[in-house]
């Protein structure tokens, strides 16, 4: 058997089957050389043997992680790697193959003593699709997550700024900065680590488009790029922050790759000093301790669905990857129905 990098960057495993002895290739489904090796330690030839190879679950979390670094976001690896370390603390090195839903059962009410029923749904969604992965790679034939029942969790409400609260946000506000990430915020309904992580060679002023894509440091939460189209208003915005920052480094040739949103010194933002400066300013304006930093998308969202946009163009301009999600936002025109109803004379 060997090894050897295909389409895309994709490893192959190439082996004689020992049934009609002629050459064959399976993918390893990584771009990893480690992580190739590790599928072509465990890869057996002969298919009746395979049940027989013992999988742990250290073997598949060093399996796994690998994958995962490449193809997902940190917040995902930090979601696997809690679980392979409960794993392993409740089940120790265990063979997956043998993995019941007394077992998953068994976990999920572990877990719940320690995180919230909603931290432990994911984790099993997690959970659910790290098994998948595993039958996918030929490890074992059975998930048995999915037969297990995650925990009701009711629907949290769905925060939005109304016109006035938006006013008081933009008049207390006195760092320009941050009022150029909440004005973009709350016209494109980007998450922020959309918005920390745009370049300006994702703008696109001829045509009007901004990118939102994938990064070496940085991936979207679908993992999929989109485009959204720049408003008239946006518009201006935009070009008066690229024009500054042409005017004051005239000499700066690479200005494609800086970040559009960034420190005096280019730095890039942390999510986390946004997110704490910009509540500051939201408990100043006398607002809700529950508003925070998504609620701006929340409130684009909802203006674009009282306005009237399809459900189709509203999931596309979200990133949305099940259109489910998108339909809550359609919750929150209720009240301006309630006026329709009014109408009717009995």
């Amino acid at each position: 058997m060997f090894l050897c990098k295909g389409y895309k960057g994709i490893y192959y495993l190439y082996f004689k089957d020992e049934i009609t002895g002629k050459k064959r290739k399976i993918s390893t489904k990584t771009k990893l050389k480690s992580g190739a090796n590790l599928y072509m330690k465990s890869f057996n030839p002969v298919p009746n043997k395979q049940e027989n190879f013992k999988v742990s679950l250290e073997f598949l979390k060093e399996y796994t992680m690998n994958y995962v670094k490449t193809n997902l976001s940190k917040s995902s690896q930090y979601v696997y790697e809690t679980i392979f370390r409960h794993l392993q603390m409740q089940f120790g090195n265990k063979d997956i193959k043998i993995f019941t839903i007394n077992d998953i059962e068994s976990y999920k009410n572990v877990r719940l003593k320690a995180v919230s029923r909603t931290s432990v749904n994911i984790e099993l969604r997690t959970l659910k699709a790290l098994f998948n992965y595993a039958i996918k790679w030929g490890f074992t034939n059975f998930n048995p997550v999915s037969s297990v029942r995650f925990f009701s969790v009711p629907e949290k409400e769905r925060l939005f700024f109304n016109e006035n609260e938006i006013e008081i946000i933009l008049k207390v506000i006195s760092d320009d900065r941050l009022r150029n990430i909440v004005l973009f915020g709350l016209m494109t309904g980007c998450r922020l680590g959309e918005i920390l992580n745009m370049q300006w060679k994702d703008v696109d002023f001829q045509n009007r488009i901004i990118k939102i894509c994938n990064k070496s440091n940085f991936k979207t939460k679908s993992g999929k790029i989109r485009e959204i189209p720049i408003s008239d208003k946006l518009n201006g915005i935009m070009l008066g922050l690229f024009q500054g920052r042409t005017v004051s480094n005239i000499m700066d040739y690479n200005i494609n790759d800086k970040y559009v949103f960034c420190s005096r010194n280019d730095y890039k933002f942390n999510l986390g000093y946004i997110s704490r400066k910009f509540k500051k300013y939201l408990r100043i304006a006398g607002l809700p301790e529950s508003f925070h930093f998504h609620c701006l998308r929340h409130t684009c969202l909802t203006q674009l669905a009282r306005a009237g946009v399809s459900i189709y163009h509203l999931k596309q301009l979200a990133g949305h990857s099940d259109i489910k999600v998108t339909e809550i936002y359609l919750h929150s025109v209720t009240e301006d129905l309630r006026s329709a109803v009014n109408r009717i004379k009995i």
